[in-house]
Protein backbone atom coordinates (compact mmCIF):
# COMPACT_ATOMS: atom_id res chain seq x y z
CA UNK A 1 0.00 0.00 0.00
CA UNK A 2 2.75 2.28 0.88
CA UNK A 3 5.05 1.76 -2.35
CA UNK A 4 1.47 2.48 -4.66
CA UNK A 5 0.81 5.97 -2.77
CA UNK A 6 4.43 6.51 -3.49
CA UNK A 7 3.83 6.21 -7.15
CA UNK A 8 0.73 7.63 -7.77
CA UNK A 9 2.30 10.43 -5.86
CA UNK A 10 4.76 11.49 -9.10
CA UNK A 11 2.79 10.74 -11.39
CA UNK A 12 0.19 13.14 -10.10
CA UNK A 13 2.90 15.67 -9.79
CA UNK A 14 4.79 15.34 -13.51
CA UNK A 15 2.19 17.62 -15.71
CA UNK A 16 2.81 19.92 -12.59
CA UNK A 17 6.59 19.77 -13.63
CA UNK A 18 6.23 19.85 -17.55
CA UNK A 19 3.81 22.96 -17.59
CA UNK A 20 6.57 24.86 -15.08
CA UNK A 21 9.03 23.88 -17.74
CA UNK A 22 6.84 25.56 -20.43
CA UNK A 23 6.46 28.76 -18.77
CA UNK A 24 9.79 29.09 -17.81
CA UNK A 25 10.78 28.35 -21.61
CA UNK A 26 8.34 30.73 -22.61
CA UNK A 27 9.44 32.92 -20.00
CA UNK A 28 13.28 33.13 -21.40
CA UNK A 29 11.38 33.20 -25.09
CA UNK A 30 9.88 36.86 -24.36
CA UNK A 31 12.51 37.61 -22.83
CA UNK A 32 15.15 37.03 -25.48
CA UNK A 33 12.86 38.51 -27.74
CA UNK A 34 12.36 41.83 -25.75
CA UNK A 35 16.05 41.95 -25.92
CA UNK A 36 16.30 41.17 -29.50
CA UNK A 37 13.73 44.19 -30.24
CA UNK A 38 15.80 46.54 -28.19
CA UNK A 39 19.02 45.65 -30.19
CA UNK A 40 20.83 44.02 -27.65
CA UNK A 41 22.46 41.34 -29.92
CA UNK A 42 22.27 43.67 -33.36
CA UNK A 43 26.28 43.96 -34.59
CA UNK A 44 27.87 47.23 -34.67
CA UNK A 45 27.55 48.68 -38.13
CA UNK A 46 29.98 51.24 -38.32
CA UNK A 47 33.18 48.62 -39.25
CA UNK A 48 31.01 48.07 -42.59
CA UNK A 49 30.65 51.91 -42.73
CA UNK A 50 34.36 53.10 -42.09
CA UNK A 51 35.84 51.69 -45.23
CA UNK A 52 33.36 53.42 -47.70
CA UNK A 53 34.15 56.70 -45.71
CA UNK A 54 37.78 55.84 -45.95
CA UNK A 55 37.48 55.66 -49.87
CA UNK A 56 35.65 58.83 -50.14
CA UNK A 57 38.51 60.95 -48.18
CA UNK A 58 41.12 59.81 -50.75
CA UNK A 59 39.19 61.65 -53.75
CA UNK A 60 38.17 64.98 -51.90
CA UNK A 61 42.00 65.38 -51.61
CA UNK A 62 43.45 65.12 -54.80
CA UNK A 63 40.46 67.42 -55.93
CA UNK A 64 41.41 70.03 -53.98
CA UNK A 65 44.96 70.16 -53.83
CA UNK A 66 44.65 69.94 -58.63
CA UNK A 67 44.44 73.71 -57.87
CA UNK A 68 46.88 74.33 -55.43
CA UNK A 69 49.52 72.64 -58.33
CA UNK A 70 48.30 73.92 -61.42
CA UNK A 71 48.92 77.62 -59.90
CA UNK A 72 52.55 77.94 -59.82
CA UNK A 73 52.40 76.52 -63.32
CA UNK A 74 50.39 79.13 -64.49
CA UNK A 75 52.49 82.01 -62.80
CA UNK A 76 56.01 79.99 -64.31
CA UNK A 77 54.78 80.04 -67.73
CA UNK A 78 54.66 83.94 -67.09
CA UNK A 79 58.13 84.38 -66.64
CA UNK A 80 59.86 83.65 -69.93
CA UNK A 81 58.20 86.55 -71.92
CA UNK A 82 59.85 88.91 -69.42
CA UNK A 83 63.34 86.79 -69.43
CA UNK A 84 63.42 87.21 -73.07
CA UNK A 85 62.22 90.83 -73.55
CA UNK A 86 64.92 91.68 -71.27
CA UNK A 87 67.59 89.70 -74.06
CA UNK A 88 65.94 91.77 -76.82
CA UNK A 89 68.37 94.55 -75.46
CA UNK A 90 70.13 95.67 -77.96
CA UNK A 91 73.09 98.33 -78.61
CA UNK A 92 72.15 101.51 -78.76
CA UNK A 93 73.20 102.96 -82.19
CA UNK A 94 73.21 106.80 -83.64
CA UNK A 95 74.29 108.84 -86.39
CA UNK A 96 74.48 112.51 -87.09
CA UNK A 97 72.14 113.54 -89.25
CA UNK A 98 73.24 114.72 -92.78
CA UNK A 99 76.29 112.73 -92.65
CA UNK A 100 77.17 109.12 -92.74
CA UNK A 101 78.72 108.89 -89.42
CA UNK A 102 77.18 105.72 -87.73
CA UNK A 103 77.85 104.95 -84.18
CA UNK A 104 77.14 102.03 -81.76
CA UNK A 105 77.78 101.74 -77.93
CA UNK A 106 80.62 99.24 -77.40
CA UNK A 107 81.30 97.93 -73.69
CA UNK A 108 80.21 101.63 -72.14
CA UNK A 109 81.07 104.21 -74.84
CA UNK A 110 80.65 105.14 -78.59
CA UNK A 111 82.47 102.93 -81.20
CA UNK A 112 82.42 103.70 -85.13
CA UNK A 113 80.10 101.28 -87.02
CA UNK A 114 82.59 101.57 -90.20
CA UNK A 115 86.07 100.46 -88.66
CA UNK A 116 84.62 99.67 -84.49
CA UNK A 117 87.24 102.12 -83.16
CA UNK A 118 86.34 104.16 -80.75
CA UNK A 119 85.14 107.63 -81.05
CA UNK A 120 87.95 110.42 -79.87
CA UNK A 121 88.65 110.92 -77.25
CA UNK A 122 89.16 107.32 -75.96
CA UNK A 123 87.67 106.53 -72.90
CA UNK A 124 89.76 105.60 -69.53
CA UNK A 125 91.93 102.61 -70.03
CA UNK A 126 92.32 102.21 -73.93
CA UNK A 127 95.01 102.45 -75.77
CA UNK A 128 94.35 102.26 -79.05
CA UNK A 129 93.30 104.45 -82.14
CA UNK A 130 89.92 106.31 -82.33
CA UNK A 131 87.75 107.65 -84.79
CA UNK A 132 88.03 111.41 -84.89
CA UNK A 133 85.59 113.88 -86.21
CA UNK A 134 85.60 117.30 -87.69
CA UNK A 135 85.68 119.96 -84.83
CA UNK A 136 81.95 121.00 -85.47
CA UNK A 137 81.21 117.80 -84.32
CA UNK A 138 83.36 116.97 -81.38
CA UNK A 139 81.45 118.96 -78.95
CA UNK A 140 78.32 117.13 -79.26
CA UNK A 141 79.35 113.69 -79.91
CA UNK A 142 82.41 111.95 -77.98
CA UNK A 143 83.59 109.97 -75.28
CA UNK A 144 84.06 110.81 -71.84
CA UNK A 145 85.63 108.64 -68.71
CA UNK A 146 82.08 107.96 -67.47
CA UNK A 147 80.30 107.22 -71.04
CA UNK A 148 79.61 109.39 -73.79
CA UNK A 149 78.21 112.50 -75.18
CA UNK A 150 75.35 111.68 -78.23
CA UNK A 151 74.11 114.61 -80.06
CA UNK A 152 74.69 117.16 -76.97
CA UNK A 153 73.12 114.76 -74.21
CA UNK A 154 75.21 112.92 -72.08
CA UNK A 155 74.64 109.02 -71.31
CA UNK A 156 76.29 108.01 -68.49
CA UNK A 157 77.07 104.06 -68.61
CA UNK A 158 79.85 103.14 -65.91
CA UNK A 159 81.46 104.66 -63.32
CA UNK A 160 84.44 105.89 -63.56
CA UNK A 161 87.44 103.62 -62.66
CA UNK A 162 90.09 105.82 -62.09
CA UNK A 163 92.70 105.68 -59.29
CA UNK A 164 92.85 108.99 -58.30
CA UNK A 165 91.37 112.60 -58.83
CA UNK A 166 93.39 115.75 -59.35
CA UNK A 167 91.41 119.35 -59.75
CA UNK A 168 92.76 122.66 -59.55
CA UNK A 169 90.70 124.68 -56.59
CA UNK A 170 89.22 127.23 -57.88
CA UNK A 171 89.05 126.32 -61.60
CA UNK A 172 87.31 123.74 -63.78
CA UNK A 173 90.08 121.30 -64.38
CA UNK A 174 90.23 118.27 -63.00
CA UNK A 175 92.24 115.17 -63.95
CA UNK A 176 92.17 111.81 -63.45
CA UNK A 177 95.52 109.29 -63.54
CA UNK A 178 95.28 106.44 -65.88
CA UNK A 179 98.53 104.36 -67.16
CA UNK A 180 100.81 106.42 -65.13
CA UNK A 181 99.49 109.76 -66.86
CA UNK A 182 96.93 112.38 -66.25
CA UNK A 183 94.27 112.82 -68.63
CA UNK A 184 91.25 115.80 -68.43
CA UNK A 185 88.23 114.29 -66.32
CA UNK A 186 85.60 115.81 -68.72
CA UNK A 187 87.14 115.20 -72.07
CA UNK A 188 89.01 111.98 -71.31
CA UNK A 189 91.86 113.66 -73.53
CA UNK A 190 95.38 113.11 -71.93
CA UNK A 191 96.99 116.13 -70.44
CA UNK A 192 99.45 118.30 -72.44
CA UNK A 193 102.06 117.86 -73.24
CA UNK A 194 101.86 114.44 -75.37
CA UNK A 195 103.95 112.09 -72.65
CA UNK A 196 105.49 109.63 -75.17
CA UNK A 197 107.29 109.55 -78.44
CA UNK A 198 105.55 111.04 -81.66
CA UNK A 199 103.06 114.12 -81.89
CA UNK A 200 99.56 113.53 -80.80
CA UNK A 201 96.36 115.57 -79.49
CA UNK A 202 96.43 116.88 -75.70
CA UNK A 203 94.31 118.70 -73.78
CA UNK A 204 95.79 122.18 -73.01
CA UNK A 205 94.94 123.85 -69.97
CA UNK A 206 95.96 128.30 -69.11
CA UNK A 207 99.33 128.93 -69.34
CA UNK A 208 99.10 130.05 -65.48
CA UNK A 209 98.66 126.08 -64.62
CA UNK A 210 101.08 124.52 -66.92
CA UNK A 211 103.94 124.78 -64.81
CA UNK A 212 102.62 123.01 -61.73
CA UNK A 213 100.08 120.72 -64.07
CA UNK A 214 101.47 118.63 -67.44
CA UNK A 215 102.46 115.19 -68.02
CA UNK A 216 106.51 114.33 -68.35
CA UNK A 217 107.78 111.47 -70.38
CA UNK A 218 108.01 109.47 -66.89
CA UNK A 219 105.13 110.47 -65.31
CA UNK A 220 103.44 113.73 -64.31
CA UNK A 221 103.37 116.65 -62.01
CA UNK A 222 100.33 117.57 -60.29
CA UNK A 223 100.22 120.49 -58.03
CA UNK A 224 103.57 120.92 -58.45
CA UNK A 225 104.48 117.18 -57.44
CA UNK A 226 106.61 114.75 -59.33
CA UNK A 227 104.75 111.26 -59.47
CA UNK A 228 107.22 108.96 -61.45
CA UNK A 229 105.05 106.54 -63.16
CA UNK A 230 106.75 103.84 -62.31
CA UNK A 231 106.18 104.27 -58.94
CA UNK A 232 102.47 104.90 -59.43
CA UNK A 233 101.57 101.82 -61.64
CA UNK A 234 103.47 99.85 -58.65
CA UNK A 235 100.78 102.05 -55.95
CA UNK A 236 97.85 101.17 -58.11
CA UNK A 237 99.11 97.30 -58.40
CA UNK A 238 99.32 97.31 -54.35
CA UNK A 239 96.25 99.59 -53.98
CA UNK A 240 97.99 102.19 -52.45
CA UNK A 241 97.31 104.68 -55.06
Amino acid sequence: MPEGKQASSWWNTLPGVIAALAGLVTAIGGLLLALHTLGFFEKPKTPVDQPAAKQAEPKTIPNDAEPKAILPKKAASKKPPIDTAGSEAKPASYSIPGTNRAFVEKDGHLASTENGNPLCPTPPGLRTGCYALEQQYRQNWRNTPDGYIANGRKVKTFANRSERIFEILGSKHAFYVDDGYLFEYYSAAILCPWPRAGVGKCQAIEPQYEAKWHNTPSGFIADGKVFDRDEVMRQVRLGLF
